[in-house]
C-alpha cells in the first residue's frame, strides 16, 4: 500500500505517452499519413524510455523521503524500502509495456495487446509464491516477481513493434523527439494522466491519514 502511489504514477506516465500517442497515431492513419503516424509512435517510445529511466533514478535516490511522503512509518519502512527500491527498478519496463500495449491495439491487434499485459500479470501471480515461499526471499521476492513480469510484457511489446508492426518500420529518425509531436501526444494523453495523478494524491492523503491510527493501535 505504501508503494502503491509509485505504481499509480507509473501508469499515469504510460497513459500520458502511450494513450496520447496511440490516439494521434489513429487520427493520422485516418488521414492517410502513415509516416507521420510512425513518427508519433517513435517520439512516444523515446519519451517513455527517457522519462522512465529518470523516474526510476529519482525514486531510488529519494526513496526514503518519498516513502515517508507516501505515509510510511518507522515500523513499516524496513519492509517498504526494499520492496519499493526493486519496484523502482522496474518503472521503465512498466511504462514501456503499458504504453506500447496502446500502440499495438491502435495497430489493429487488440488480442496481442491484451496478451502483452496478461503475460506479465500471470507471471507475477505464479512466481509471487515461488519467490516468497520456495526461495524464501520475503517481500523482496514479491517485488522481483513484479518487475520480471513487467520485463516479460516489455519484451513481448518490443518484439511486436520490431517484427509484427503492420504500419511499417519505426526508424531512428522517427525516434528523434520533435516539440510539436511531443505537445500533441501530451495534449491527447493529459486527461488520463491527470486522472491517475489525482488517484496518487488520494492514496497519499489516505495513507497519511491512517498513519496516526496505526501508531495508536
Amino acid at each position: 500500500n505504501i508503494a502503491f502511489p509509485l505504481a499509480t504514477f507509473t501508469t499515469a506516465l504510460a497513459i500520458l505517452f502511450g494513450l496520447g500517442a496511440a490516439s494521434k497515431f489513429s487520427l493520422l492513419l485516418g488521414e492517410k499519413k502513415p509516416e507521420q503516424a510512425r513518427r508519433t509512435l517513435g517520439n512516444a517510445l523515446t519519451l517513455m524510455t527517457i522519462v522512465g529511466a529518470l523516474m526510476a533514478a529519482c525514486a531510488i535516490v529519494f526513496l526514503k523521503p518519498m516513502l515517508y511522503l507516501f505515509g510510511a512509518t518507522d515500523a513499516i519502512l524496513p519492509y517498504a524500502e526494499p520492496y519499493a527500491r526493486i519496484i523502482a527498478l522496474g518503472i521503465p519496463f512498466g511504462i514501456f509495456a503499458t504504453g506500447a500495449a496502446y500502440f499495438i491495439r491502435a495497430d489493429g491487434n487488440p488480442n496481442y495487446s491484451s496478451a502483452v499485459l496478461l503475460a506479465g500479470a500471470i507471471f507475477n501471480i505464479i512466481f509471487d509464491p515461488v519467490f516468497l515461499f520456495v526461495f524464501d526471499m520475503g517481500i523482496s521476492g514479491i517485488a522481483l516477481a513484479t518487475i520480471f513480469g513487467q520485463m516479460l510484457s516489455a519484451f513481448l511489446a518490443l518484439y511486436y513493434l520490431l517484427r509484427r508492426f503492420k504500419t511499417g518500420t519505426i526508424t531512428r529518425r522517427d525516434l528523434m523527439p520533435e516539440w510539436k509531436i511531443v505537445r500533441q501526444i501530451c495534449a491527447l494523453g493529459a486527461a488520463g494522466f491527470f486522472n491517475h495523478l489525482a488517484m496518487s494524491a488520494v492514496q497519499m492523503v489516505q495513507l497519511n491519514t491512517l498513519r496516526p491510527f496505526g501508531r495508536l493501535s
